[in-house]
């Protein structure tokens, strides 16, 4: 899709879900909301990167990001026997983490930043990951270190990363987006989500909704 037919497409697609044609009665002149589409391509892309890589459904050739798994060492976290830091390489400090499974637990944990109420999880006797819900959380800080629990001292740490592509120029028309074809309208309701955000429109979860529905994920805002 080039810059041009995104924005028509988010426009259209605001206009079909919220039945507000006059909001969006331009024929695509409003350059205020044009810029602020254009501004939030580069962060879809992330978002859908990131997004699909939870999906129960399978990426199409010529995304632009990729998936890779690495294995790393893990250390006992100081002053909590149950709980071990992995910490991760300034090589990969600029991928999205994905998920991290230690070779004990049952499944895989999806990380989540230490800003989140959730994760005091770790800390909360009555709440601690298990075999079978084990919890990741993501220190703020360089290196980046992921605290996981539960662990064993024989345990070794498999991550889950994602590579996304770099930051395109936004600024002609004419420019290329590059998304899978069946991932075209999950990457529309996404940006649709972000310009209702940026104008404070109720609206907006509602097409996040969508969006997350279309990739086949399970994610929250």
């Amino acid at each position: 899709m080039t810059i041009s037919e995104i924005i028509n497409k988010v426009k259209w697609c605001i206009d079909h879900e919220t039945h507000e044609d006059a909001k969006l009665a331009d024929n695509g002149e409003d350059s205020y909301m044009d810029n602020i589409i254009r501004a939030k391509i580069n962060d879809a892309r992330r978002w859908l990167a990131v997004a699909t890589s939870q999906s129960v459904t399978l990426s199409s050739p010529g995304s632009s990001s990729s998936t890779s798994v690495t294995t790393l060492t893990i250390t006992p976290y100081d002053g909590f026997s149950d709980i071990a830091t992995i910490t991760i390489p300034l090589s990969l400090s600029t991928v999205t983490l994905s998920r991290v499974r230690l070779s004990s637990w049952h499944k895989a944990a999806i990380p989540i930043l230490d800003t989140s109420d959730d994760a005091m999880l770790m800390f909360d006797d009555t709440a601690k990951g298990t075999l079978n819900r084990p919890l990741a959380t993501v220190m703020q800080g360089s290196p980046t270190r992921i605290l996981v629990q539960p662990y064993t001292s024989t345990d070794t740490a498999e991550i889950v990363y994602i590579g996304i592509a770099s930051d395109i120029d936004t600024s002609s028309d004419d420019s290329t987006v590059d998304i899978p074809t069946i991932h075209e309208s999950a990457f529309i309701y996404y940006i649709a989500y972000l310009l209702l955000t940026a104008y404070q429109d109720p609206r907006a979860q509602a097409m996040f909704a969508i969006a997350v529905q279309l990739t086949g994920s399970k994610q929250s805002v």
